[in-house]
């Protein structure tokens, strides 16, 4: 039985190790070198085995399937949001644009050329310029008034009051307003050190050559603070001196802008746009240099402005001269034919001179009233350029100021 046992388990053992032994040799064959022939038959089998591969379409992912409306959709939808993005993107430059600009209205002179309207009076006046020197001890702002509101508004500084309210410290300063007798223009004064701050200016025009006095008329018909009436509608960024407020209205504001005649404005003496005389606006006794001031702000246009006067009547001059030639050699062929029939022909019933002789005279009139014109202009420009401007040049000048 033993014995039976023992061989059973001899025969086991001889097969494992036989079966070891066959993949030993399996192993060895394996790791053999292959021939290129070999390779190469390999390779080709791969080859056919990758192109005999079945290939299969993944529907869905990130683009969507693929069909052509499911793209159109997807691409329109990215559109859509790229469009949205960028517009909110667009606002949002937009608004801190417009802030920036807002603020800096606020802070700034204004840009010269703009109209200002005395609405009562139906007059305009024309923001020219602001002018300051090298350490702002003087500021003069200049208004120019053109020859249709010269009809309208007093050319008296006194018929105006002034205002000033500044957005930040307040200032030690004077003001005073006066009209310049060669050109017409107003002029602000501002004799005191100002800050790199902006200064709300309110002018008030308190007569109107066409009807009574508008202050008188306004202080009638109403019972409001014109001082808080007037300061808020001056420190107002609107036109027409409403309230800022979007939440709320300012009933004094409103109430003086329309019942009272004034223009408001905002300067700055260190903005860039406002023009720095390099020297001094004062004298050595600490007044205000008038004449210094009107060779800065004003000699040189003047001048300008008359030569280019000068040149029109100069023009005319010569056209007229020529003409009177033309006319005196007519008249003296008619004296040579006195008695044709041309001539009485265009003799005029119950004249005795010809239309020729009467266009001479004519003619001859207007000559001398050009040349008087020319003579004129050629005198004030002398006076421009020779002159020495002073206080008394700008007539009866407003000097009081309310500066909240």
């Amino acid at each position: 039985m033993f014995k039976h046992k023992r061989s059973n388990d001899k025969e086991k053992i001889k097969a494992i190790k036989k079966k070891q032994k066959s993949q030993q040799q399996n192993n060895k064959a394996s790791k053999k070198k292959l021939t290129k022939q070999e390779k190469k038959e390999m390779k080709r089998k791969r080859k056919a085995f990758k192109s005999n591969k079945t290939k299969y379409d993944i529907e869905g992912g990130i683009g969507g399937d693929k069909d052509p409306r499911t793209k159109r959709d997807m691409r329109t939808t990215f559109i859509a949001i790229f469009a949205i993005v960028l517009f909110a993107f667009s606002s949002i430059l937009c608004g801190f644009g417009f802030q920036a600009y807002g603020n800096f209205k606020k802070n700034n002179t204004e840009e010269f050329g703009s109209t200002k309207s005395f609405t009562k009076a139906d007059a305009k006046v024309k923001f020219s310029e602001v002018w300051t020197d090298k350490n702002r001890d003087v500021t003069i702002v200049k208004l120019g008034y053109p020859e249709s509101s010269q009809d309208k508004l007093s050319n008296r500084g006194s018929a105006y009051k002034l205002y000033m309210n500044p957005k930040g410290t307040k200032p030690k300063a004077k003001m005073a307003y006066g009209i310049l007798g060669v050109e017409g223009d107003g002029y602000l004064f501002i004799k005191g050190k100002l800050k790199d701050q902006p200064y709300h200016i309110g002018i008030e025009n308190t007569l109107s050559l066409t009807t009574k006095s508008i202050s008188q008329s306004s202080s009638s018909s109403t019972g409001i603070d014109e001082e808080d009436g007037i300061e808020s509608a001056i420190s107002s960024m609107n036109d027409d001196g409403s309230s800022n407020s979007a939440f709320g209205n300012d009933d004094n504001a409103k109430k003086a802008n329309k019942e009272r005649d004034f223009i408001k404005f905002i300067i700055n003496p260190y903005s860039d746009n406002t023009k720095v005389y390099k020297g001094s606006f004062l004298t050595p006794s600490g007044d205000i240099d008038y004449s210094k001031v009107i060779a800065q702000t004003s000699t040189d246009s003047a001048i300008a402005s008359k030569e280019k006067e000068k040149e029109k009547h100069e023009s005319n001059l010569k056209d007229l001269k020529t003409s009177k030639k033309e006319y005196e050699s007519r008249v003296k062929d008619e004296k040579k034919d006195k008695k044709s029939k041309k001539k009485d022909k265009e003799k005029d019933v119950g004249d005795n001179k010809s239309k020729n002789e009467s266009n001479l005279e004519k003619t001859e009139e207007s000559i001398a009233d050009e040349e008087k014109e020319i003579d004129s202009l050629n005198k004030e420009i002398d006076k421009l350029k020779n002159s020495n401007f002073g206080k008394e040049d700008f007539g009866d000048m407003q000097e009081k100021a309310t500066i909240y």
